[in-house]
């Protein structure tokens, strides 16, 4: 597998990484506890081609919840999760795909 796009938490003591498998069709998000020594799968995207590793990444300041794109409805949009990998609610929806986050208020 491929292990790209490390991103460490607001907090200092986790971080993330993106782990593709080497078809490309399988994308996990993996949590990292530095300190506890534990690791867990957040979010897994599969896909019958292949899954695009992306930047959209984006944690709140609370610690506690993030933003993930996903192309998983055919277009790439915005998800919210709890840190746990538990998902919140999908952001945003529509046929046409987020090209950018400006902003998260």
């Amino acid at each position: 597998g491929y292990l790209a796009r490390v991103n460490w938490m607001n907090d200092g003591k986790r971080f993330t990484y993106q782990w593709q498998s080497r078809d490309q069709q399988t994308l996990e998000l993996r949590l990292v506890e530095t300190e506890a020594l534990k690791q867990q799968v957040l979010i897994t995207e599969t896909s019958d081609s292949w899954v695009n590793i992306h930047d959209d990444l984006y944690f709140l300041n609370d610690n506690k919840h993030f933003v993930w794109a996903s192309e998983r409805s055919g277009y790439k949009h915005l998800y919210l999760y709890r840190v746990d990998g538990s998902l919140i609610r999908q952001l945003t929806a529509g046929n046409w795909a987020v090209d950018e986050l400006e902003a998260i208020d």
